[in-house]
């Protein structure tokens, strides 16, 4: 009997778009460099809405990200929420870095 080896492939798993911008922003953001966290305050005009910078996202993102352990917040009052990179957030956003950089180099050698 022939046996033939088998690959797993492990695929990091897939969020709304919405969360993996958030990820980005907050990792992108130079307040998480310095010191962690971003802080996210409510926008007057938009009721759900939050803004850090110049990234604004919704109660749902903020809440899809916590619940999949993502990022880590800590509610500072009805006006603020801090919000951080989880282990998992880390882990999430080096995967898709490495993802990107391999199809970018795929593409390079397929020129």
């Amino acid at each position: 009997m022939t046996t033939h080896p088998t690959t797993t492939v492990t695929r990091s798993a897939t969020y709304p778009q919405a969360v993996e911008r958030l990820l980005d922003a907050i990792a992108a953001s130079p307040d998480y460099q310095r010191t962690g966290v971003v802080t996210y305050t409510p926008i007057p005009s938009a009721r759900g809405r939050w803004q850090a910078g110049e990234h604004t996202c919704g109660d749902n993102t903020i809440n899809t990200a916590v619940r999949n352990k993502l990022v880590s917040i800590e509610l500072m009052g009805p006006k603020v929420r801090t919000l951080a990179l989880a282990q998992a957030g880390l882990d999430h956003i080096a995967a898709r870095s490495a993802r990107r950089a391999g199809n970018a180099r795929r593409e390079a050698d397929a020129r």
